[in-house]
């Protein structure tokens, strides 16, 4: 089985790409299934890679090759099948906290489609935490079908416009998001300083507060609570009228709150005690006295407008009366006198008197004063009755009401027959004219609130969309009731009932959401119990770990709408408190790293000073070493203090870099220099007779350069060889010149010999000078040939015998007619050798003898002369 293995490998090991594809795609081998993440990663093919990866369809494997793979179009398909599988639920995807955590990778295109297409809302609102377009936060805030979610993208929107987009296109859809937009508008723009809404704002509150002069005392201060942070945002820049207007109205419903009620209270203790003295036959001067200094301080400190202080005034006038009647009693005598004496009036009489006429007066006072109140009410009756004349003429109903509570204000504080004054009247049955009409609209607009409402119940709308418009109907019912006064009404009951039954299948699902608000306020108190428990010592701190801390510290801070609204304020406080703990220690960490780097960087200011620049650079990497383990500190310093940092050691880098610069343009010309000797040792060994000398010459500059380059030195040498072989070549031709002047001489013979004489002699002389051994044969048969008398040929025999000794000398190859002499001819050379005979002639000499026996021979046929030629050149070639 291992032979075969080894002979037959599986198709998923083939060398064909192609085999391989198929193999992975659709083989079933379990080897194979192991080997698919090696696969997936090393396989040489990108299409085999690629199948791999579809074969596994594992969530890590998509990731890692989504970055890692050398094929873009993988990483492509990989990325898309990663990005997939992050927004989906399904089986093999890590767990949510890994899947937010691996957000901060993505590009913000890829956020944007997680924040769109993840099935999970919380891994959705951890991406959209992370997105910035705000084209993209507005369709989440209309659109997303997570109500958390649709508020988590509100709160990102902050510009003016789009907000105003978002308030219209929920004005249907989502009340809630629609009036949080509208609110947040308004914000925004009375921050901004837009003077039409601070108007808007102002008049709103004047309205709200002035309402509320129609409402029970009791209903009150809860209303102004809610008014206050309203009126707190404009109230600098409000108009002055209605500036002025809120703070008047705001200054009577104060006086009339618990101060009012204990100087009420206070009144009618005073006239129950007076009334008790009046009844009382037995009661004293001092007492009566005393009760009336008691209520006029009492009076005088009272509101003019309570109709308790009329009664108290009352009972004062009645004490003084009493006091006056007892000063002026004589005291009862039991006997007359006999003779009838005048008295002068009694101490006690004169004090009696004294301060009556003093209560009088303060009495007098009082009463006049009341009188200039009455008069200052009466004219703001009748100015409150202009207005609401003109109100009414305008058809503005809601002012109306608010100027008829004014006027009933004003009318507790005069006496009744001021109320009825005709224009008054006029005006009110006017008022409550308006007020049937209004009270007909409202009804009518109530009865379409009802039919919304029992609509609902077949909306199969979203619990929190049905709890909204029930909210939002309830609202409107209340300000319905608002404009009538706070009168109850018929429709109300069904209103109310249909209200109830179209939250009460919402019911389980709100239950359901104050469970997940418990869950998450429970998950996000074991953190912060985590969170808060004492660290390390400051040494041991992994500082990176506590900044990934502060980082969700944080986003459990912007995860609280998840949390009952109750615990809110407590846990945000806590969070708050852990974010600027570890902000403290974060911030004395930075300033640790700031003051290292500071001390880094002075050490490289004074090294980019430094006269050796070789040490100043070792010195430079050392600071930059420990530069980068000091760690990072606050990014904004850091990259001030790494730029600083940075310039010196590029100073200290630079100088090297001039000396680097100056040392290479010596080397370069040195090497530049020996380029051109060695172009010239070259263009010389192109000549093949090329003079020694300015061999000589070059070399000595060779020598002078002392450039050590293996290119050059490989050419040098190579140039060096061609001169060497030049020269062996003419020493060669030098020696050869005898033999090819000898054959030249023996080819101008057998030219003669075939009639060829024009020009022999002078040929003949132009051929230099031919060695003395074949120079007499040669001259012979060349005057043999002149006298017409050549040379017989010596015979085939002969010729044969000679040819073959000379290809022997050449070693070459003999025709096969003469292949047994040539054997014969070697054996007996080897017997010779081997029996010692004498010793071989030397080759010079013994291809001058053969050439001489040649010529010797006649002229012999043409074949012959032509196997001659070879054979020459054959033997030349082997001369040394």
């Amino acid at each position: 089985m291992k032979l075969a293995r080894l002979l037959f490998k599986p198709r998923w090991q083939s060398k064909d790409p192609a085999t391989r594809r198929g193999a992975v795609a659709e083989a079933g081998d379990a080897e194979l299934v192991a080997a698919l993440p090696t696969i997936a990663r090393s396989d040489a093919d990108a299409g085999v890679r690629l199948a791999a990866l579809r074969r596994l369809n594992q969530y890590e494997a998509w990731r890692e090759r989504s970055t890692a793979d050398a094929d873009a179009a993988i990483r492509q398909t990989a990325r898309s099948a990663y990005l997939a599988m992050l927004v989906g639920n399904g089986s093999g995807v890590p767990p949510l906290d890994r899947r937010v955590a691996e957000l901060d990778t993505l590009s913000p295109e890829e956020l944007e489609r997680v924040a769109i297409d993840a099935a999970d809302s919380e891994l959705r609102g951890a991406a959209l935490a992370r997105v910035t377009r705000t084209s993209l936060l507005i369709d989440v805030a209309v659109g997303d079908a997570d109500v958390k979610l649709r508020h988590i993208a509100l709160g990102r929107v902050v510009d003016v416009d789009a907000l105003a987009r978002v308030a219209e296109r929920t004005r249907k859809t989502d009340k809630l998001v629609s009036r949080l937009a509208r609110e947040r508008v308004e914000t925004l723009r009375i921050a901004a300083g837009d003077a039409a809404t601070i108007e808007a704002r102002a008049r709103l509150c004047c309205e709200r507060i002035e309402a509320l002069l129609a409402r029970p005392r009791s209903e009150r201060a809860s209303e102004l609570l809610a008014l206050e942070p309203l009126w707190s945002e404009v109230a600098v820049r409000a108009p002055k009228l209605l500036r002025e207007r809120y703070e008047s109205t705001l200054a009577f419903l104060k006086s009339d709150t618990a101060e009012a009620a204990v100087q009420r209270e206070r009144l009618r203790e005073l006239r129950d005690r007076g009334t008790a003295l009046l009844a009382d036959k037995a009661a004293s001067v001092a007492s009566l006295e005393a009760l009336v200094v008691e209520a006029h301080e009492a009076i005088s400190a009272t509101a003019p407008e309570l109709p308790e202080r009329e009664k108290a005034e009352a009972l004062v006038g009645k004490l003084a009366q009493r006091i006056a009647q007892l000063a002026v009693a004589p005291p009862p005598e039991p006997e007359p006198a006999p003779v009838p004496v005048e008295e002068a009036p009694s101490a006690e009489a004169v004090l009696a008197k004294a301060h009556l006429e003093a209560a009088l007066a303060r009495t007098l006072a009082d009463k006049l004063k009341h009188e200039e109140q009455q008069k200052a009410l009466r004219r703001n009756l009748d100015e409150l009755v202009i207005e609401l004349e003109g109100q009414l003429e305008a058809g503005d109903l809601a002012a109306a009401q608010t100027t008829q509570t004014r006027i009933q204000g004003v009318l507790d504080g005069l006496p009744p027959i001021a109320r009825h004054d005709k224009r008054l009247a006029n005006a009110q049955a006017r008022h409550a004219e308006l007020k049937r009409w209004q009270r007909w609209s409202n009804n009518e607009r109530r009865k379409a609130l009802c039919d919304d409402i029992e609509a609902l119940a077949a909306a199969g709308l979203h619990p929190d969309a049905v709890a909204n418009r029930v909210r939002d109907a309830r609202q409107e019912w209340q300000a319905l009731d608002a404009t009538e006064g706070g009168e109850s009404n018929p429709l109300g009951k069904r209103f109310h009932a249909l209200c109830n039954q179209a939250l009460k299948p919402a019911q389980g699902y709100f239950n359901k959401r104050d469970e997940l608000r418990k869950s998450a306020q429970q998950e996000i108190e074991t953190q912060l119990a985590a969170w808060e428990a004492p660290d390390a010592e400051d040494g041991n701190v992994d500082w990176n770990a506590l900044s990934a801390r502060r980082r969700d510290v944080s986003a459990s801070l912007r995860t609280l709408d998840g949390v009952e609204p109750r615990a809110r304020k407590t846990l945000a406080q806590r969070l708050k408190n852990l974010v600027a703990a570890i902000d403290a220690k974060l911030d004395a960490h930075a300033g640790e790293i700031e003051a290292a780097k500071r001390r880094l960087i002075a050490d490289a200011e004074r090294n980019a000073a430094s006269a050796d620049p070789l040490a100043a650079a070792r010195e430079v990497r050392d600071l930059q070493a420990r530069w980068k383990a000091i760690g990072n500190g606050r990014r904004r310093t850091d990259e001030a203090q790494w730029k600083e940092f940075r310039a010196h050691c590029d100073a200290v880098f630079a100088k090297l870099d001039t000396n680097r610069r100056e040392r290479e343009q010596r080397d370069a010309d040195a090497k530049q220099s020996a380029l051109d000797v060695v172009a010239a040792l070259e263009q010389l060994a192109a000549d093949a007779d090329a003079p020694r000398a300015a061999r000589r010459d070059i070399e000595q500059r060779w020598n002078e350069t002392g450039v050590r380059d293996r290119d050059l030195e490989r050419r040098w040498q190579t140039a060096q060889e061609t001169l060497d072989r030049h020269a062996r070549d003419a020493d060669r031709r030098r020696r050869q010149a005898a033999f090819h002047d000898a054959f030249a001489r023996l080819a101008l013979c057998e030219a003669v010999e075939n009639g060829d004489t024009e020009g022999a002699v002078e040929r003949w002389d132009a051929i230099g000078a031919t060695a003395e051994p074949l120079a007499m044969p040669l001259k012979a048969r060349f005057d043999a040939a002149l006298a017409g008398t050549p040379l017989a040929f010596g015979g085939d025999d002969d010729a044969r015998g000679l040819l073959v000794e000379l290809e022997f000398f050449g070693a070459i190859e003999t025709p096969e007619i003469d292949r047994k002499r040539r054997m014969d001819l070697q054996i007996a050379r080897l017997s010779q050798h081997m029996s010692g005979g004498g010793a071989p002639s030397a080759p010079r000499e013994e291809l001058t003898a053969l050439i001489a026996r040649w010529v010797e021979l006649g002229a012999a046929p043409g074949d012959m002369r032509d196997r001659f030629a070879r054979g020459f050149a054959a033997a030349l070639e082997r001369l040394p």
